[in-house]
């Protein structure tokens, strides 16, 4: 039985300066009934350090491993989760207050889909945010290039588990795209407005 609705799972890597954002605006949620897995991925500078005034909060986890990059810290990440959902952060993204609440509302309308993505904004400079809403059945769009944010995708843990990110260094930076790929290939992908 899951603990959590949503497991949210960060990697890290030399990120002293930038992931207690990430982590403070998960904090930020409306909705409660989630979880914070933050695996540093062998950092070599103080960021491990700085992550321990987190242990205090009862939904945070906090691991290190040997450097394996991102989908290896991704997968020893979900391995720890206790959500029905994982979710996966970069650790520099930023969450709206909603971003547990509308999952929670689509997982509920859908009855426990195995895969869907939120819409998202991209900060570009000081004053520019671009929006990027990816609507309805996203599976050929898919396949056409990658346009998912990796923090915006809701995976039912059961299925993530018969897939994974790669684990190949020669793929670090389209791990995500080869996972969206694979479960576009299984179920139906779909993708919502909201933000």
């Amino acid at each position: 039985m899951n603990k959590y609705l949503v497991s949210i799972i960060v990697p890290c890597y030399n990120r002293q300066g930038k992931i207690e954002a990430t982590i403070l605006s998960l904090l930020n949620q409306k909705l409660k009934n989630f979880e914070i897995i933050i695996v540093d991925d062998g950092s070599t500078d103080e960021t491990f350090l700085n992550l321990s005034k987190f242990k205090k909060f009862n939904n945070i986890s906090i691991f290190k491993i040997k450097n394996s990059e991102r989908g290896a810290a991704r997968n020893f990440g979900a391995t720890k989760a206790k959500g029905l959902y994982l979710n996966f952060f970069d650790s520099d993204d930023l969450a709206k207050e909603n971003h547990i609440e509308i999952a929670a509302n689509k997982i509920q309308q859908l009855s426990k889909p195995e895969v869907f993505h939120l819409s998202y904004e991209h900060l570009i400079n000081e004053k520019k945010i671009k929006k990027f809403i990816k609507e309805g059945k996203l599976n050929s769009n898919i396949f056409k290039r990658n346009i998912l944010s990796c923090n915006g995708v809701f995976i039912r843990s059961d299925i993530f588990f018969e897939e994974k990110f790669c684990e190949n260094r020669d793929l670090s930076g389209s791990e995500d795209w080869d996972l969206w790929l694979r479960l576009a290939n299984k179920f139906n992908f779909y993708g919502f407005s909201q933000i």
